[in-house]
């Protein structure tokens, strides 16, 4: 991820602009209209391209006392009956809840495509 960065209009509709590896594309732009927010797009985004992936918790919080206080969220996923849990920070709470999202995913996908079993257990 070189950069991220989103926009919600007054009408609904929200986008969310990727910079970097998505997947198997390249710079991507998603566009969600609707109820929802930019972490609905990319949820949207991310459950066209791997196995579906839902929103279990998620929750943010100032680590600091001042409207410019950084912010941290953390948010828990269910892949395949697997939870991971991811934290991020920045100083827009949105852009802070895509990027713990995006952190919990990786770890999913890293789990899911590249973590070989045996019986149960890790190899």
């Amino acid at each position: 991820l070189a950069h991220l960065s989103y926009a919600k209009d007054d009408l609904g509709k929200s986008s969310v602009t990727f910079h970097g590896q998505f997947f198997s594309l390249q710079d991507l732009v998603i566009e969600y209209e609707g109820r929802g927010s930019a972490l609905s797009a990319l949820n949207n985004a991310v459950n066209t391209h791997f196995t579906t992936i839902t929103v279990i918790d998620y929750s943010s919080h100032s680590q600091g006392h001042t409207v410019s206080a950084l912010c941290i969220s953390k948010i828990t996923i269910e892949c395949n009956k697997q939870r991971y849990t991811a934290e991020d920070g920045d100083e827009d709470i949105e852009l802070s809840a895509l990027k713990a999202f995006i952190a919990a995913v990786n770890e999913a996908y890293i789990q899911e495509n590249f973590t070989q079993t045996s019986k149960g257990s890790a190899v």
